[in-house]
């Protein structure tokens, strides 16, 4: 696989992940994020719908959900 299709499943899964949760779990994913990295509310919906988080920001996110569900 590379680099770029992995970046892309990378995105997928925060994509993914988020639309599966609840609203109030969204709420929360979102702030938390947006928190950790410093941006406001449209960055962050911006960066989720076009998968642009950057490679630190989307391994720390993957971490997080990792972290969430274990």
């Amino acid at each position: 696989m590379s680099s770029k299709e992995q970046a892309q499943n990378e995105n997928l899964v925060i994509y993914d992940y988020y639309n599966g949760l609840d609203n109030e779990a969204k709420n929360d994913f979102r702030d938390l994020v947006m928190k950790r990295l410093e941006i406001s509310m449209p960055t962050f919906y911006n960066r989720l719908r076009r998968s642009e988080f950057k490679s630190i920001e989307r391994e720390w996110i993957i971490n997080d959900i990792i972290n969430r569900q274990c």
